[in-house]
């Protein structure tokens, strides 16, 4: 009988042989590489979503600060004006009250000029009278000296 060995074995089958492992090794390795690819555009789709979600949570905190900030800067001008109104009110009463106040040092003055014009009066009257009782005192003596 015929021992085969393995130097009985064609070359030309060798290289089927070899090249066949090659296929396998190289088909294994591109299945590989194609899980590999799916898993990253899934794992890079991943990322995606999440990106487009921290940008949309992040345009809502612009939006957010933006509506408070629209909303402090609302409120400000509102006390301003709060602000603005209560200190014209403020003038208003003021200007009243010191209107008041000028009115009534006005009569004041009146009153005591119409006071100094009245005791002016009564001390006339007054010299007046003496000065009437002084005569007839006068007379009276005049007329029992004669």
């Amino acid at each position: 009988g015929v021992s085969a060995s393995i130097d009985d074995i064609p070359s030309t089958a060798i290289d089927v042989m070899q090249a066949r492992q090659r296929t396998v090794a190289f088909k294994g390795r591109f299945v590989d590489s194609l899980v590999k690819g799916r898993m990253q555009s899934r794992r890079s789709v991943e990322q995606q979503a999440q990106i487009e979600d921290l940008l949309a949570r992040l345009s809502n905190v612009h939006h957010d600060r933006d509506l408070r900030r629209d909303e402090i800067e609302r409120e400000t001008r509102r006390t301003q004006s709060d602000n603005d109104m209560e200190r014209a009110a403020m003038a208003d009463a003021l200007s009243k009250r010191d209107a008041k106040t000028a009115a009534s040092l006005a009569r004041r003055d009146s009153l005591e000029l119409e006071l100094a014009e009245a005791r002016a009066a009564l001390v006339k009257q007054a010299e007046a009278a003496a000065a009437a009782e002084l005569d007839a005192r006068n007379r009276d003596l005049a007329r029992t000296e004669h």
